[in-house]
């Protein structure tokens, strides 16, 4: 939820992967899974945030668990599947 309520995705467009559930709901998919993204410039881009000064990345947004400074949006292309 957290990453959808990031202002600096407020006007980007969406995909999220996961499974739809038998009560009419979905749920999306472990963060680990890398289930959520944003359709930028024709490209699929892994949504991140990332740490300068500790290079630490994580997927949600928020301060680093180390250093506490703000994380960055970090839109990626290349990510694993």
């Amino acid at each position: 939820m957290s990453v959808l309520a990031d202002d600096r995705l407020k006007d980007a467009d969406f995909e999220v992967r996961g499974q739809a559930l038998v009560n009419g709901t979905f749920q999306v998919g472990p963060i680990h899974t890398r289930a959520m993204f944003v359709h930028k410039g024709g490209k699929i881009l892994m949504i991140s945030y990332w740490c300068e000064v500790c290079s630490i990345r994580t997927y949600t947004p928020g301060k680093c668990m180390c250093c506490q400074d703000e994380t960055a949006l970090d839109l990626k292309e290349k990510f694993d599947e």
